[in-house]
């Protein structure tokens, strides 16, 4: 329990705290769970807690779509998700030598695609510039194959998301883009 609060006053502190030129680094899920992982050993990432079946599948990959192309957003989700499956259909597929369907059974849960259309895609915390979101998006999604193949790091796109948003305001910086705004993106 007291995990669950110290991971939400993370969350929300950081939006304030943690700013360069009145944009926030982490997505505030991303940190608050994070910090409380490697904080107090109090929370952990369970890949499977939100299931595998095809229906929530479904409504997870509905309603992420639906967001991420009203905010403009769905290149980094895209990217990531296709990323992320062809480094694991070549590994454990090709690589490997393993069944297709051990890889789909890999990939078919719901946190991934949870993950891949409401975190990763914050536009808040994403690179401004297209073109620097796709490259930011290819990174995360390699950073995360390899922490969850190789060193076997359980909740793998968490930790890695969090490693490359410090990039964030180095990336802006590079590659000048618009800064995402919410009172001009959901007008209805």
């Amino acid at each position: 329990m007291a995990g669950r609060g110290l991971a939400g006053f993370i969350a929300i502190v950081s939006k304030y705290i943690i700013r360069i030129h009145g944009k926030h680094i982490f997505n505030p899920a991303n940190i608050g769970l994070v910090l409380t992982i490697y904080l107090t050993k109090l929370a952990w990432v369970s890949p499977g807690q939100w299931g595998s079946n095809l229906i929530v599948l479904y409504f997870i990959f509905a309603a992420g779509s639906m967001l991420l192309l009203k905010v403009g957003r769905a290149d980094t989700g895209i990217v990531f998700i296709f990323t992320y499956v062809l480094c694991q259909v070549f590994y454990s597929s090709i690589y490997l030598g393993m069944p297709l369907d051990y890889t789909i059974h890999k990939l078919s849960n719901g946190a991934l695609l949870l993950y891949s259309f409401f975190m990763i895609t914050d536009p808040s915390t994403t690179p401004n510039n297209q073109k620097a979101r796709i490259i930011w998006s290819m990174s995360i999604a390699i950073l995360a194959f390899y922490m969850a193949e190789f060193k076997y790091i359980n909740g793998a796109p968490v930790k890695a998301l969090f490693l490359v948003s410090m990039t964030t305001p180095f990336i802006d910086y590079l590659y000048k883009g618009f800064t995402f705004s919410w009172k001009h993106s959901l007008k209805f």
